[in-house]
Formats: C-alpha cells, structure tokens, sequence
C-alpha cells in the first residue's frame, strides 16, 4: 500500500505539473525501493500518454528543420507555434535553433517549456543543459542534467552530459566516477575513453590517463594516444618525452596543425621563445580560424610580455567559441591589465569555470547581491590567497554597503587585521550557518565597484590599518640594532613569491639584489614570509651584508605583525607577492619589482611607473624575461636620488 500511495503521490505532482517535486517523488521512489520495477512501469505509461498530446506531426517539424536554413526554419515554425503552442517539440526545436544563432535566453525559454510540457524526453533536458552551459549559467546546467538522470540513470547521452556538467562545476570526484562508470558500461566506446583522458589531462591527474590509455586498442586512435601521451608528460614537466610523442603524432598526421601547437607549448616550458613562436605560427599558418590555436598563440604572447597580440588572438578565438570559458577568462586578464573594466569585468565572471582558476565558487542558494535590490544582510565571500583578499578588500568601502548587515568570509589570519581597518563589518573564517539574504564574491565586488580608471583612483587610497601597539613593540625592538640603524633608513624587503604557477618567474633572490643591499644609507628588514634563515646567513658569509630578522614576529601567519612590520619601515620593496599588496593598502612607500611576461599580473598594471591599484607603489619591470639586473639598478639609482 506504501508503494502505491508514493506512486500516486508523484502521479498527482505531475498532473499539477510540479515538474520539480514530481521528479523528487521519482528520486526518493527508487532510493527507497531499489528493486521494485513499479516506477519504471509509472514512467513509461505516462511518457506515452504525453507523447500522443500533439496536433502537428513530428516528422513534419522534423522536416522543416532539416531541410531550410536556421532563419526560414524558424519562421516556418513560428507561424505553426501560433496555433500549436503546446507542442513540446515545437518549442524544443525552435528553442534549439535560437540557440544556434546565440539567441541563448530565447532558446531557454522555448527549452524550458518544452521540458513544462513533456517532462519524460530526455533530449529536452540534455538541449536545455548544454544552452545553459554556453550562456555561462553552469550550476543550472547541472541541476537541469541530474533531473534527466531521475528519469533514466543508465542513459549514456545523460551520463556524459551528466559527467561534463560535474566537470564544468569543479565537482571533480563526480566527474571522474560518473565517467568511469559510463565507460564500465560502454567497453568498446573509445570515444568516451579520449574525451575522458582530456578531462583528466586538464586538472593534471596524469597517472590515470596512462591507464585508460592502455585500454584503446583501436589503431584508429593512435594519433590521439600519441597526442594525450605527450600533454601527459608535458605536465609532468618531462619535455622531451613529451616532444617525442608529438613528433610521433605527426608523422601520423603531418596535417594535425594542433600538434605545432602542442610542440610550442613544450619550447615555452624550456624557455627557447624562438622555436616555439616558429610552432606557433605553424599551427596558426595551417588554421587561422581554430580556436585552440588562437588561445594557445595568445598565451605565448602573454610569456613575453606582448599584451596587444595576446589580446588580439584571445578575442579572435572568443568570436569564433564566444561560449570558451577558458579564452574569455584569459582575454579578461587582457583587459583588465589595460583598464578596458567594463569588458574584463564581464569576461572575468567565467573564472570559475576554468581549471587554470583554483578557487571554488562559493556554492549556496541564495541569491547573488544586486544594488538594485534592498538587501538587509549580505555574506561577501573570499577567493583566491591572501594577496587577492588584501586586493579585493579596498571595495568594503563601498558605500552600497551602508545600513546593511554585512559578513565578510576572509582566510583566518585576516579577521584581526581587517576587523581593524573596516569596524563595521563582521568578518568571518568560517560559515557556520546562513544569516544573510544574499551573497557576493569579492571579485565581483570589484565589478561592481570600478567601471573606469577614475573609479579604481578613488579606491588606490590607505585603506589597512596596522596596529599601533605592535608596532611600538617592534620600535622597541629594534632599538637593539641602534649602533647599525642609527641615522639609516629603515627599508623592508621581501623577495621570493610562493605562487604555484609563476613564483619561480616572480622571484628574485638576495645575491641579485647586492647593488641595492650595499647602500650605506639603508637598513634592511626581512619581510619575507616562509624560513628565510639559510639564504640570508650566505648573504652575510658571502658579502658581509646582514638583514635583520624580528625574530618574534612570524612573516606567515602573524599579519597583524607583519602590517605592524611595515609600518614601522620608512619604505619596502617587495616581489609581486602578498606582502607587495600588504604594503600597498597600508599605503607604505613601496617598490615592487615585476617581472615580464608569465608573473605579470592584471593588477600591477601603471603608468610611468605608477601602479593604478595602490597610491603608494611604484613599480619597476623586467626589459627582457627572467632578466632582473636593470629592474635593480633602476630601484637602486631611486633609493639613491630619492633618499628621504
């Protein structure tokens, strides 16, 4: 009697055309009795009720689709829609082809009527699914996936939408099961195989890759085993088996222009510009229209510090895939480095969808913050590392947020500091449970804050306070030091990034910066987060120079202390680094040394040597990559002429 009360349940969710509930019903149905074949026997009987609710023929829409082009199609069928309006497979047709001419919000409304009027066909959930993921709405798109799998979880067409959409949302674990079981299912379809060796190469999981490999039997696809073996090795930064491989993909294929592509990839690794500039064209002078190659060719040009031509290929390739997450996010790196806001702001949303983006989007029901809605409380929520929120932090100022409750999710070792500087916030380390009636990121808070480089100049201000009482402690301190300080400047310096990606290409170590060390009207304090004990002791063997180190304040994890640190220094020249950000919010006299290329970062853009994003920073860049000698004798001849 259970069962078949559940079962009428759902039956009348449906016939009130709860399409959502009704699918719940479903979902619960088969979690509660796994073995009983009732809702099978349920869903087919309706699904074949709803299938005869129609007054135009679908072989005749069909017709009309496959034989006139996208806009004829679509008067013809709209003419028919006039008087059929409640045809599902009208409306997922046209709603179809509005979505191949872009037209991405009609192509949604038509979608989702379609599922509103026959809730059983799968092809109107995976069409709807994919609209969303090209409009960039990703999270919708897999809720939209995952009722299609209630309604048959053995499908393969839902399983591999269901696998990209797990995938696209960062839910990497289910991505990665949800292909495995979709291929334990389909053992002779290579397809699946490939497309999932591709996924994994992309979040650099490279040891499975190797195994599925192994699997692909077919010589039809050796030049793409060869292909995925050489970005396998490539991300295991073993260059010349990845080389290999490639060059073993085109004697396959001399006419797989991707694989040029490829190659340079493997001569940037290495440094060797020229011969990857010559792959790059190759690949380019083979296809000027594919967008793989447009986005790479950008990236090249980007490591060399050629921002106009990066900028030209990513937004050739985004005309041509205007729904690549990953080409709109590197174009808006572009743009914002070049205050183009209004356009960088709007690509940049679609960070979240790229892998090279390793903070996750904040996931939550709640609806995202809108100056236009009169919002009581809002949670601003961080991302990024501590540099980014220090960045970001500037735009708490903004006077939207006046009268308004607002919680502010920041990494723990910020809430003093920050707690300080902006008193009528609440920060916070950890959400423990939903207070407020909306939610914003603080990268979207910057949209939301800067149109115009006039706009980012009202917020390049002081905007951190450093404690005062720490910092007379330091003073203190230092008076230990006073015989070696006396009449000196007192000068922070912080020289090595930790970043992942490019902290290599951003750091600088303490040799090279003997010119500026040995200049007697200075003193120089360490800034540097992380042990610093080793270099500086062969610093001092070395040259004889010594760095003071305030042993009581750890650089890492004390911020209050390192802010206290800088306040006391008269001036800091710093890395591009969290501390570089640190010094420029308390708005210390800072200079940064920037590196070309791969490390220079969107933000530290500037105009004769004046950073847009802090007042107070000065920055000087490499002239050729990896190259520091004239950033040093150029911050030294200023330290020099500008001794205060």
């Amino acid at each position: 009697m259970k069962i078949d009360q559940h079962l009428k349940n759902i039956q009348n969710q449906l016939d009130n055309k709860n399409i959502f509930n009704f699918l719940q019903g479903v979902k619960e149905f088969r979690e509660k009795y796994p073995h009983n074949n009732k809702i099978n026997h349920f869903l087919e009987k309706n699904k074949k009720k709803y299938s005869l609710k129609v007054k135009t023929a679908n072989s005749h829409l069909i017709s009309i689709q496959k034989n006139h082009s996208i806009s004829e199609a679509l008067n013809k069928l709209e003419l028919i829609y006039k008087s059929d309006s409640e045809n599902s497979l009208l409306n997922a047709i046209i709603g179809n082809l509005y979505g191949a001419l872009k037209s991405f919000d009609k192509a949604i409304i038509f979608q989702e009527k379609s599922i509103y009027l026959n809730p059983f066909e799968i092809s109107f959930y995976i069409n709807l699914n994919k609209t969303l993921i090209l409009r960039g709405d990703s999270s919708r798109s897999l809720k939209i996936i995952l009722m299609a799998e209630i309604l048959d979880p053995f499908n393969s067409d839902v399983l591999i939408n269901l696998a990209r959409s797990y995938f696209l949302n960062k839910y990497y674990d289910k991505s990665i099961f949800t292909y495995e079981n979709l291929i334990n299912k389909n053992k002779g379809n290579d397809n699946f195989k490939i497309e999932f060796c591709q996924k994994l190469l992309s979040i650099k999981k490279t040891t499975q890759v190797y195994e599925i490999l192994k699997e692909i039997k077919s010589p039809h696809y050796s030049v793409e085993k060869n292909v995925i073996s050489g970005l396998a090795n490539y991300h295991e930064n073993k260059n010349d088996k990845s080389k290999e491989f490639f060059l073993q993909a085109l004697q396959l294929n001399g006419e797989n222009y991707k694989i040029y592509s490829y190659l340079a990839k493997c001569f940037e690794k290495e440094g060797d510009y020229t011969n990857a500039f010559e792959n790059h064209n190759k690949a380019y002078l083979k296809n000027k229209n594919n967008p793989l190659i447009l986005k790479n060719f950008g990236i090249y040009y980007y490591k060399i510090g050629d921002l106009d031509n990066a900028g030209k290929f990513f937004q050739k390739a985004v005309e041509l895939r205007p729904y690549d997450h990953e080409i709109k996010y590197n174009l808006s790196i572009i743009q914002l480095y070049k205050n183009d806001f209004q356009n960088g702001w709007l690509n940049y949303k679609f960070r979240w969808l790229s892998n090279n983006f390793s903070s996750l989007e904040y996931k939550t029901d709640l609806p995202k913050f809108s100056s236009k809605i009169e919002y009581k409380s809002v949670l601003i929520w961080c991302e990024q590392g501590i540099g980014d929120q220090i960045l970001f932090a500037r735009f708490l100022q903004n006077k939207i947020f006046d009268e308004k409750k607002v919680y502010c999710l920041v990494n723990h070792k910020l809430v003093d500091l920050f707690s300080k500087s902006f008193p009528t916030i609440n920060f916070i380390s950890k959400i423990t449970d939903e207070r407020f009636e909306t939610h914003c990121s603080m990268g979207d808070l910057a949209a939301i804050s800067i149109l115009s480089l006039s706009d980012l100049r009202k917020y390049s201000e002081r905007y951190l306070e450093a404690p005062s009482q720490k910092s007379f402690s330091i003073n203190s301190k230092l008076e230990e030091y006073e015989a070696a300080y006396k009449n000196k400047k007192i000068c922070g310096i912080s020289w090595i990034s930790k970043n992942d990606d490019f902290g290599i290409e951003k750091s600088i170590s303490l040799i090279e910066l003997i010119p500026i060390l040995n200049l007697p009207d200075y003193i120089f304090i360490d800034l540097q987060y992380g042990d610093t004990s080793e270099e500086r002791q062969k610093l001092l063997d070395k040259t004889g120079v010594n760095i003071l180190k305030i042993d009581n304040i750890d650089n890492l994890n004390d911020l209050n202390g390192l802010a206290s640190l800088i306040n006391i220094c008269d001036q800091v020249i710093t890395v591009s680094n969290s501390t570089a950000h640190l010094s420029g919010s308390l708005g210390k006299k800072t200079l940064l040394l920037k590196s070309k290329g791969r490390g220079n970062i969107w933000y530290w853009s500037g105009d004769n040597h004046q950073s847009n994003w802090y007042k107070s920073i000065k920055i000087f860049e490499q002239k050729i990559i990896n190259d520091w000698k004239s950033v040093v004798e150029n911050v030294r001849d200023y330290l020099v002429n500008n001794i205060m």
